[in-house]
């Protein structure tokens, strides 16, 4: 807690000033103390079935650019490209090294490079960015901070007044960090983890909001439809579902990993990464027999159910993948469901004739997937999101093997959260899941209205 008020100090004066000083019309109140922020989340379907999930943010003013950015559960901060056409901000400023936000990120340098060219001093506050698609850290960019608007909610059902925040922290990237598998519209990441610096953290802390988000990612195009990504709480409203869809949740613990699940034991740092609290899997109801250790983070980092927003299909340790491969099979084999070839694909998947798999309200009439939570509730998961349909004859199982190497006892991936609410309690540690809300009628692909 002493390191959260001192972030709040360091990264927003202003407010804690204002706070202390107690004057204040009703209008600059609600200017300065929305209910919550709701940001629209796109879905991007890439090349070789790859999935983003991206979030347009206004940024900068004289002019305001309007940046897409990819989501990203584990990111430790926000980062985009700075240098593209479209920024060109007049409130933007660069982070010396020498300033205490420097001292806010891992292993920060000195670096002479700064966006927009001359108007920083030397030497600025140098850090690295890593792209989660490719596993690699990328040195040199520069610590940087400007305003974001965002789109208020007064209610977690209609969209309010959009607001400009006090000026925010991100990094400034070169262009080589964004490479493959990134849309061209998109320029950065936003980073949603535990970190002080992730974009919920600051956005809350500079409103004094519930250390809250939640995320509900559409199983739409964005061509179609919009999920949201909630900033400071609830409730979420998901017509035509009556009343708040957090009466749906089931609550499990939020853990954090003493190890980057990326780089070797000997560079160990804390993970950005989420990990949640789970004691066993079932299928159909029938609970699947292996070694329920791996389901907990151990000294060296390895094991535990870690949450990720980047993969899109959800991996098992080989010794929690083998029987759960086996009895999903049988339970299809009395679905009467038909294998289809899989040859060629990556990362391998056991795929089905679509014409012998029927269709229901949750998708696929498939097996259904249930994780026994801590805290005793289920999360159960129905086949439109363990299921992919791979082309026009072949609809595949989205939980594949994660090979030898595997860190993590389990990786959910982002098609198993579509269409699912999802809330990320950082003050209390607490990770709350729907199910899916097709069950309900409803879903995250929708387009939200004033």
């Amino acid at each position: 807690m002493a390191t959260l008020k001192l972030l709040i100090l360091l990264l927003f004066p202003a407010a804690v000033t204002a706070s202390l000083s107690g004057h204040s019309s009703a209008a600059e109140d609600t200017a300065k103390n929305p209910h919550a922020f709701i940001v629209q989340v796109a879905k991007e379907t890439m090349p070789f079935h790859n999935v983003l999930y991206s979030a347009a943010i206004g940024l900068g003013t004289d002019p305001t650019a309007s940046i897409d950015f990819v989501i990203d559960l584990g990111g430790g901060f926000p980062w985009f490209v700075c240098s593209t056409a479209r920024y060109n901000s007049s409130s933007y400023r660069e982070i010396g090294y020498s300033s205490p936000k420097c001292r806010l990120v891992k292993n920060p340098s000195m670096t002479s490079s700064c966006y927009p060219i001359g108007t920083c001093p030397d030497p600025s506050c140098g850090v690295d960015v890593n792209n989660p698609y490719s596993n690699r850290n990328y040195h040199g960019s520069v610590l940087s901070q400007d305003v974001m608007s965002f789109v208020s909610t007064p209610d977690g059902r209609t969209l309010g007044p959009r607001l400009e925040s006090p000026q925010l922290v991100f990094a400034c990237a070169d262009d080589e960090v964004f490479e493959y598998p990134f849309p061209a519209s998109s320029l950065g990441m936003i980073g949603l983890s535990k970190n002080g610096l992730s974009l919920p953290n600051q956005l809350t802390s500079a409103f004094r909001l519930p250390r809250k988000f939640a995320l509900c990612l559409p199983s739409k195009p964005k061509a179609s439809a919009r999920g949201d990504l909630f900033i400071g709480g609830g409730p979420y409203f998901y017509p035509p579902y009556q009343g708040d869809a957090s009466r749906l949740f089931v609550a499990a613990p939020l853990f954090g990993n003493p190890y980057y699940s990326t780089l070797p034991l000997i560079n160990a740092a804390p993970s950005n990464d989420y990990y949640i609290g789970v004691k066993s899997i079932a299928i159909d109801g029938k609970t699947i027999p292996f070694e329920k250790s791996l389901l907990s983070i151990g000294k060296d980092g390895n094991g535990g159910t870690q949450l990720s927003s980047i993969a899109p299909c959800t991996s098992m340790h080989p010794a929690i993948f083998k029987p759960f491969f086996k009895a999903f099979m049988a339970k299809a084999t009395g679905k009467n469901m038909v294998p289809a070839p899989s040859d060629g694909m990556y990362p391998p998947m056991a795929c089905f004739d679509r014409r012998s798999v029927r269709r229901g309200i949750t998708g696929p009439d498939v097996p259904v997937i249930d994780l026994l939570v801590q805290g005793g509730g289920i999360w159960r998961i129905y086949g439109s999101n363990s299921m992919v349909d791979y082309d026009e004859n072949r609809t595949c199982l989205a939980f594949v093997d994660a090979g030898k190497e595997a860190r993590a006892g389990i990786v959910i991936g982002s098609l198993a959260l579509e269409d699912t609410l999802v809330e990320f309690d950082l003050d209390s540690s607490k990770f709350s899941v729907t199910s899916s809300l097709l069950m309900h009628n409803t879903s995250c692909s929708r387009f939200r209205t004033a």
